[in-house]
C-alpha cells in the first residue's frame, strides 16, 4: 500500500522563506509554518506502515482459520466415508441374495411360458389351414368369374364391330343415291342455260342493226348543221377580228397601269410574310424556351419527389428491419427461457414449487411480450413520424411546383396572346394596305372591264343578227337530234326488254333447281341423322348388356368373398377363444411370478432402507457439524475484516483531520501577518502562495480519498469474487464449452460441405478435361472423314471407313452429351450445396448472438447474487464522493475568500473580520462533513458486520433446526417404511388372490363376449350374402327394363325425325312458291314499264315540234328587244363607272379611320387581357393550393398521420 507523498510542500516552504526573508519580523511566522508543513509526510509514512502491518496480521490470522477449518472438514469426511463403506457392503450382499432368488423364479416362469406358446402355435396352425382352404375355393370361383367376364367383353366387342360395319355400308348407299340424283338435276339445269344463251345472242344482233341505222341518220343531221355553222362563223370571225384589235389596244393601256400596282401588292405581301414569320419565330422560340425550362422543372420535381419517397421508404424499411431483428431476438429469448425453465420444472414434483415456477415463466414471457409490444409501438411511432415528415416535404414540394406551374401557365398564355395581338395588328395593317391597293387595282380592272363591256356591247350588237340565225339553226338541229334520240331509246328499251325476259326465265329455272337440290339435301341429312341415332342406340344396348353382365359377375365375386369371410370369421372365433384361455393362463403365471418377486424385492428394499437410514443420519450430523464450523469461521473472518476496516478508516480520518488542521493554521498565519503589520506586497504574495497551496492540497487530498475509496472497493470486490467468481467461472466455462461444441458442429458441417464442393469442383475439372478430349476426338474423326471424301487419305473401302468413323463420332457425341449432362448436374448440386452453406452461416451468427446474450444473462445473475455486497459497496462509494464534494466546496470557498482579500487595495480590520468569518463558516461545514463521514464509515462497517453476523447465526440456527427435523423425520420415515413393508406383504398376498379371481372372471366374460360378437358378425355376413343375391336379381331386372326403354326410344326417334322432315319440306316448298310469285310479279312490272315508255316517247316528240315553233317566234322578238337593251346598257355603264370612282375614294378614307380605331381598341383589350389573366391565374393558384391542402389533409387522414 503506497500513499502519494506531498512532495510539493518542500517547494512551497522554500518559496515562503524567500518571500518572508526580506524582514526579520516574518521569521516566527515562517518557522511555525514550516513546522506545520513538515509534519504531513511523516504522518503519511506512519499510516502506510500501520496499514501494511495490519494487512499482514489479517492475512496470517485468515490463514490459520482456513487451515483449522480444512482439518476439521477432512476428519469429518473421513469418518463419514467409513460409515458409507460399511453400509454399501451390506447393500451389495442383499442385492446378491435378491438376484439369486429372481433367477430361479425366472427360469421356472420361462418353462411354463414355452408350454403355453406350444398350445398357441397349434391353434394358429389349425386356423391358417382353414383359411388356406377357404382361399383356394375363392380362387377357383374367381377364375370362373373372370373367364365369364372376358367372354362378355369379347361378345360386346364383336357386336359393336358388326354394328359399325353395317352403319358404314348404309352411309355409302345414301351417299351414292344422293350424288346420282344431284347430278341429274345439274345436267338438266346446264342444258336450259345453254338455250337461254343462244336466244340472247339473236336478240343482241337485232339490236346492233337498229343502232347502226340510227347512227347514219345522226351523221346526216350533224353534217347539215356544220355547213351552216361554217358560213355563220366566217361572218362572226370578221366581226371578232375587228373587236379583238380594239380590245388589244384597251388591254395594252390597262397593262401599262396594272403592272406597277401588282408590284406594290407583291412587295406588301412579301413584307407581311417576313414580319409574320419573324413574329411567329420569336414567339415560338420564347414558348420553346419557356416549355424547356418548365420540363426541366418538372423533371426536377419528379426526381426530388421520388427521392423524398425513396428516402422515407428506406427509413421505414430500416425501422421494420430493426423491429424484425428485435422480434426474432425476443422470440429466441422466450424460447430459451421457456426451454430452460421447463427443463428445470421437469425435475420438480407437481406442487406449489412447480406452480410458482409456472407463474414465474408466465411472468417472464409476458414481460418479453410487453417489451416486444413497446418496441412495436415505438417503431410504429417512428414510422408515423417518418411518414409525416415525408408528407410534409411532399406537400411543400408540391406547393413550390404548383407555384412554378402557375407562373409558367401565365407566361405561356401571355406569350400566346401577345403573339395574337402582334399578328392581328400586322394583319390589320396588311389588310388595309392590301385593301387600298386592291381597290385601286379593282378600280383599274373595273375601268378596263367597263371599256371592254362597251366594246363588247358594240360587237354584240353587230353579231346579234348572225347569232340569231345560228341559234335558229341549232334549234332545228336540236329538234331533229332529240327526235332521233327518242327513237333510238325506244329501240334500246325493246332489246333490253327481250334480254330481261330471258333473265326472268333463267332466274325461275335456277330457283326451281335450287329448291330441288335443297329438298334432296334435306332428305339426305335426315336419313343420315336417323341412321346415326339408330346405330348409337344399338351400340348403347350392347354396352348396357356388357355393363350389366360384368356387374352381375362382380356381384357373384363379392358373394364368394363374403362366403370366404364367413368361413374366416368362424375360424377366427375358435382361435380367439383359444388365445383368450392361453392369455389368462399366462397372466395367472405372471401374477404368481410378480408376487414372489415382490416378496424378494420387499426384503431387499427393507435392508436397503435400513442402510440408507444409517447413511443419511450420519450425513446430516456431519453436515450440521460442518455448517457450525463454517459459520464460526465466517464470523471470525468478518471480525478480523471489521478490525482491519476500522483501523483503515481511523488512519484515513486522522490524515483528513491533519490536513484540515493545516488549512486552519493558514487562517491564523494570515491574521498574524496582518497584525505584525506586514507589507501589503508581502501580504498579498503570501495570500497567492496560500491559494496555490490550497489548490494543490485539494488535489492531493482527493487522491488520498480515492486511495482509501479504492481500498474499500477492493475489499467489497474481493468479497464478491469469493462469493461468485469460482461458481460463475464454472458456469461460464460450461456455457462456453456448450456453445463451442455447437459452433464446432456447425463449422464441421460447413467444412464437410466445402470438402464435398471441392470434390465436386475437382470432378467438374476432370469432366471438362474429358469433354475437351472427346471434342478433340470428334474433330479429328471429322477431319479424317473429310480427308477420305477428298481422297487426301488413302483407304481401301472408303464407305466402310466413313461409316465406321461416323459410328465412332456418334459414340463420342453421346459421351459428350453424357459429360455435359453430368457437368450440369454437378453445377446444380454445387449451387445447391452453396445454398445449404447460407443457413449454416446464419446458424453461426445466431450462435454468436446467443452466446453474447448468455454472457450478459450470466453477468446479470452474478450481479444479483452479490447484490448485498454491491449495496454496501455503493454506500461506501457514496460516502467518499460526498466527502470529495465537501472538500471541493470548502477549498473553493476558502480560495475565493483569500482571492477577495488579495484583490482588496487596502485591508481593514472589518474586511479581514468578514473574510475570517466566511472562512470559519466553510471550516465548520467541512468539519461537520468530516465527522459525519467518519461516523458514516463506522456505521457502515458495523452494519455490514451485524448483517453478516445475523445472516450467519440465522443460517446456523436454521441449519440446526432443519438437521434436527431431518433426523426426526428420518427416524419417523424409517419406522413408517418398516410398517409399510409389512402392509405391502399382506396387500401383495391379497392382491394376488384378487387378481387371480378377476382374471378368471374376465376369461368367462371374454369368452361370452367372443361368442356374442361372433354371432353378431355371422348375422351381418348372412345379411350381406342375402343383399348380394338381391343385387344380382335387381341387376337382371334393370337390364331388361333398360333394353325395353332403348327399343322404345328407337321407335320414337324414327317417328320424330319423319315428322320433322315433312314439316321442313313443307316450309321449303312454301318459301320456293313465295319467291317464284315474287319474280313473276317483277316481270309483269317490266312489261308495263315498256308500254309506258313507248307512250312517253311519242308525247316527247310532239312536244319537241311544238317547242321549236314557239322558240322561233320568241327568238325574233328577243332580237328586237336586245338591240334596245344594248343601247340602254351602254348609257348605264358610263354612269355607273363615274359613280364607282366617287364611292371608292370615300371608302378608302373610311377604312383608314376604322384601322386607327381598331388598333386603339386592340391595344386597350390587350392591356385588359393581361390584367384579367393575371388575376384569373392568381385565383386558379389559390384554388389549386386550397385543393392541394384539402388533398393533403385527406391523405393524412386516410393514412392516420394526423
Amino acid at each position: 500500500m503506497v500513499i502519494q507523498k506531498f512532495e510539493y510542500l518542500k517547494t512551497f516552504e522554500q518559496d515562503l522563506k524567500q518571500q518572508l526573508g526580506s524582514d526579520k519580523k516574518y521569521l516566527p511566522v515562517a518557522r511555525r509554518w514550516a513546522a506545520l508543513l513538515r509534519a504531513v509526510n511523516p504522518m503519511i509514512n506512519q499510516t502506510e506502515n500501520t496499514l501494511k502491518t495490519l494487512k499482514e496480521d489479517a492475512d496470517h490470522d485468515n490463514l490459520l482459520l482456513n487451515r483449522s477449518y480444512l482439518e476439521f472438514v477432512e476428519n469429518s469426511q473421513r469418518s463419514f466415508k467409513v460409515l458409507l463403506d460399511k453400509n454399501q457392503e451390506e447393500i451389495e450382499k442383499s442385492l446378491e441374495r435378491k438376484q439369486a432368488k429372481n433367477h430361479t423364479l425366472n427360469q421356472r416362469y420361462k418353462e411354463q411360458l414355452k408350454q403355453l406358446d406350444a398350445k398357441l402355435e397349434k391353434a394358429e396352425s389349425t386356423h391358417q389351414e382353414g383359411l388356406h382352404k377357404a382361399e383356394m375355393v375363392l380362387k377357383r370361383e374367381l377364375a370362373v368369374i373372370q373367364k365369364t367376364m372376358l367372354q362378355i367383353r369379347n361378345t360386346h366387342q364383336e357386336n359393336t364391330t358388326a354394328i359399325e360395319a353395317e352403319k358404314k355400308v348404309t352411309l355409302d348407299n345414301l351417299d351414292a343415291r344422293y350424288a346420282s340424283e344431284r347430278k341429274q338435276l345439274e345436267e338438266a339445269y346446264e342444258v336450259f342455260k345453254e338455250d337461254i344463251a343462244a336466244d340472247r345472242l339473236v336478240i343482241q344482233e337485232e339490236g346492233q342493226a337498229t343502232a347502226a341505222a340510227n347512227d347514219e341518220t345522226y351523221l346526216l343531221i350533224k353534217n347539215t348543221y356544220n355547213e351552216l355553222s361554217i358560213q355563220f362563223n366566217k361572218k362572226i370571225s370578221g366581226l371578232k377580228k375587228a373587236h379583238n384589235r380594239a380590245l388589244a389596244e384597251i388591254e395594252k393601256s390597262f397593262q401599262a397601269k396594272h403592272k406597277p400596282l401588282e408590284k406594290d401588292i407583291e412587295q406588301i405581301r412579301r413584307s407581311y410574310e417576313d414580319n409574320k414569320t419573324k413574329i411567329e419565330t420569336g414567339h415560338a422560340q420564347k414558348i420553346i424556351d419557356l416549355n424547356t425550362a418548365f420540363e426541366q422543372q418538372k423533371e426536377s420535381y419528379e426526381a426530388k419527389k421520388a427521392r423524398i419517397i425513396h428516402e422515407s421508404g428506406e427509413a421505414v424499411t430500416l425501422l421494420n428491419s430493426k423491429l424484425s431483428a428485435y422480434r426474432e431476438g425476443v422470440i429466441k429469448d422466450k424460447l430459451e427461457t421457456s426451454k430452460a425453465m421447463r427443463d428445470e420444472m421437469k425435475s420438480i414434483a407437481p406442487g406449489p414449487d412447480r406452480d410458482r415456477m409456472n407463474h414465474q415463466l408466465t411472468k417472464k414471457l409476458n414481460s418479453f411480450d410487453n417489451e416486444l409490444n413497446k418496441q412495436i409501438l415505438r417503431t410504429q411511432k417512428d414510422i408515423l413520424v417518418k411518414q409525416r415528415e415525408m408528407q410534409r416535404k411532399l406537400f411543400q414540394h408540391d406547393q413550390e411546383h404548383l407555384q412554378k406551374t402557375n407562373e409558367w401557365r401565365l407566361r405561356h398564355k401571355l406569350l400566346e396572346y401577345s403573339k395574337k395581338h402582334e399578328q392581328n395588328t400586322l394583319d390589320m395593317r396588311y389588310k388595309l394596305s392590301m385593301t387600298v391597293h386592291q381597290h385601286r387595282l379593282k378600280l383599274l380592272e373595273t375601268d378596263f372591264a367597263h371599256h371592254k363591256d362597251l366594246l363588247l356591247l358594240v360587237h354584240n350588237n353587230d353579231a346579234l343578227k348572225l347569232e340569231t340565225q345560228v341559234y335558229l339553226a341549232a334549234a332545228v338541229q336540236e329538234r331533229d337530234l332529240n327526235t332521233l334520240a327518242n327513237d333510238a331509246h325506244l329501240d334500246i328499251a325493246g332489246v333490253r326488254h327481250l334480254e330481261a325476259e330471258l333473265d326472268h326465265k333463267l332466274k325461275q329455272k335456277a330457283l326451281a333447281h335450287d329448291h330441288a337440290l335443297a329438298l334432296l339435301k334435306h332428305k339426305y341429312d335426315d336419313d343420315q341423322q336417323v341412321l346415326n341415332i339408330t346405330i348409337q342406340l344399338e351400340i348403347e344396348k350392347e354396352k348396357m348388356k356388357r355393363d350389366y353382365g360384368l356387374k352381375e359377375q362382380e356381384l357373384r365375386l363379392e358373394m364368394n368373398q363374403r362366403i370366404r369371410d364367413k368361413t374366416a370369421l368362424m375360424l377366427e372365433d375358435a382361435l380367439n377363444q383359444e388365445e383368450a384361455r392361453l392369455d389368462t393362463e399366462r397372466t395367472l403365471l405372471l401374477i404368481g411370478l410378480n408376487h414372489e418377486q415382490d416378496l424378494v424385492r420387499e426384503e431387499a428394499e427393507r435392508e436397503a432402507d435400513k442402510r440408507r437410514f444409517l447413511s443419511n443420519e450420519g450425513r446430516f450430523r456431519m453436515q450440521q457439524r460442518l455448517s457450525n464450523e463454517k459459520a464460526g469461521r465466517f464470523l471470525k473472518v468478518y471480525r478480523l475484516e471489521l478490525e482491519l476496516m476500522q483501523t483503515q478508516s481511523e488512519t484515513f480520518m486522522a490524515l483528513m483531520h491533519l490536513l484540515h488542521g493545516q488549512r486552519l493554521s493558514f487562517k491564523n498565519i494570515v491574521n498574524d501577518l496582518y497584525v505584525l503589520p506586514s507589507h501589503p506586497e508581502d501580504f498579498k504574495a503570501v495570500l497567492n502562495l496560500i491559494n496555490d497551496l490550497l489548490e494543490k492540497l485539494e488535489i492531493s487530498t482527493l487522491e488520498l480519498i480515492t486511495f482509501y475509496q479504492t481500498l474499500d472497493e477492493t475489499f467489497f470486490k474481493r468479497k464478491i469474487d469469493d462469493l461468485t467468481s469460482y461458481k460463475y467461472m464454472l458456469k461460464h466455462e460450461d456455457m462456453m464449452n456448450l456453445f463451442d461444441t455447437e459452433i464446432k458442429k456447425v463449422q464441421d458441417q460447413k467444412a464437410a460441405m466445402l470438402d464435398i464442393i471441392n470434390q465436386m469442383e475437382g470432378s467438374m475439372l476432370m469432366l471438362q478435361t474429358n469433354l475437351e478430349k472427346e471434342q478433340a476426338f470428334i474433330a479429328q474423326l471429322l477431319k479424317i472423314n473429310q480427308g477420305i471424301k477428298d481422297q487426301e487419305i488413302k483407304s481401301k473401302d472408303r464407305s466402310a471407313d466413313i461409316k465406321e468413323n461416323l459410328k465412332l463420332i456418334s459414340n463420342h457425341e453421346h459421351e459428350v452429351k453424357r459429360i455435359q449432362g453430368e457437368r450440369q448436374r454437378l453445377e446444380k448440386e454445387i449451387n445447391a450445396r452453396h445454398r445449404q452453406i447460407v443457413p449454416l452461416n446464419r446458424a453461426l451468427d445466431k450462435l454468436d448472438l446467443r452466446q453474447q446474450r448468455a454472457k450478459s444473462k450470466l453477468d446479470l445473475e452474478k450481479h444479483r447474487e452479490a447484490a448485498f455486497f454491491h449495496r454496501y459497496l455503493n454506500k461506501s462509494q457514496i460516502i467518499y464522493k460526498k466527502l470529495a464534494r465537501s472538500l471541493k466546496a470548502h477549498t473553493r470557498a476558502t480560495t475565493q475568500a483569500y482571492r477577495l482579500l488579495t484583490n482588496e487595495v487596502y485591508v481593514t480590520d472589518t474586511f479581514l473580520a468578514q473574510i475570517t468569518k466566511t472562512i470559519d463558516k466553510a471550516d465548520r461545514q467541512y468539519e461537520t462533513q468530516l465527522i459525519g463521514t467518519q461516523q458514516a464509515l463506522l456505521d457502515l462497517m458495523r452494519a455490514f458486520y451485524r448483517q453478516n453476523e445475523q445472516e450467519q447465526r440465522a443460517i446456523m440456527q436454521g441449519f440446526q433446526a432443519s438437521t434436527h427435523r431431518l433426523i426426526k423425520s428420518l427416524n419417523h420415515d424409517y419406522e413408517n417404511t418398516e410398517k409399510l413393508h409389512e402392509a405391502h406383504a399382506k396387500e401383495a398376498l391379497l392382491q394376488k388372490d384378487r387378481q387371480t379371481r378377476e382374471h378368471q372372471d374376465k376369461l368367462t366374460k371374454k369368452l361370452e363376449l367372443i361368442k356374442v360378437t361372433h354371432q353378431k358378425h355371422m348375422a351381418i355376413k348372412q345379411r350381406q350374402l342375402k343383399a348380394t343375391e338381391d343385387d344380382i336379381t335387381e341387376n337382371n331386372r334393370q337390364l331388361t327394363q333398360e333394353l325395353t326403354l332403348l327399343n322404345d326410344n328407337q321407335t320414337a326417334v324414327a317417328a320424330q325425325y319423319e315428322s320433322e322432315h315433312q314439316v321442313k319440306t313443307g316450309q321449303m316448298t312454301d318459301a320456293y312458291d313465295k319467291t317464284r310469285h315474287h319474280n313473276e310479279a317483277a316481270w309483269q312490272a317490266l312489261v308495263k314499264n315498256l308500254e309506258s315508255l313507248r307512250e312517253s316517247l311519242a308525247n316527247k316528240n310532239q312536244v319537241l315540234l311544238n317547242r321549236y315553233e314557239a322558240q322561233h317566234e320568241k327568238v325574233v322578238a328577243a332580237l328586237k328587244q336586245k338591240e334596245e337593251q344594248h343601247f340602254q346598257s351602254e348609257q348605264k355603264a358610263k354612269e355607273t363607272n363615274a359613280l364607282r370612282h366617287t364611292q371608292d375614294d370615300e371608302m378608302l378614307a373610311r377604312l383608314a379611320d376604322k384601322l386607327e380605331a381598331e388598333l386603339k381598341t386592340m391595344h386597350n383589350h390587350y392591356k385588359r387581357y393581361v390584367q384579367e389573366t393575371t388575376k384569373a391565374q392568381a385565383r386558379m393558384l389559390k384554388k389549386e393550393t386550397r385543393m392541394l391542402k384539402k388533398s393533403q389533409r385527406f391523405k393524412l387522414k386516410m393514412l392516420d398521420l394526423n
